[in-house]
């Protein structure tokens, strides 16, 4: 068994290899509101990575004070409203 010479050897081009998601980005970036979509997609996506950065405070905390007082109420459980009946 002998090796070939550099003479007998077939030289072969080397391939373009692409990254995996070059031809998305291609897309993307052609797109207007495919880059909308993906700045708002990335908005949602700091929100739920960062979400005790952005609102510190607990949705279910109890307010105290003027804020936290019940408006009026009728007798049947629902809010007055600004008109009266008429019937007697």
């Amino acid at each position: 068994m002998t090796l070939p010479s550099a003479a007998e050897a077939v030289v072969q081009p080397l391939e373009v290899t692409r990254r995996p998601w070059a031809d998305l980005w291609r897309a993307v970036a052609g797109n207007r509101k495919a880059v909308a979509g993906v700045l708002l997609l990335g908005f949602f996506l700091v929100l739920a990575i960062f979400p005790g950065q952005i609102a510190p405070h607990s949705p279910t905390a109890e307010v105290s004070g003027a804020a936290s007082v019940p408006r009026a109420r009728t007798g049947s459980g629902r809010p007055p409203t600004a008109r009266t009946s008429s019937r007697s």
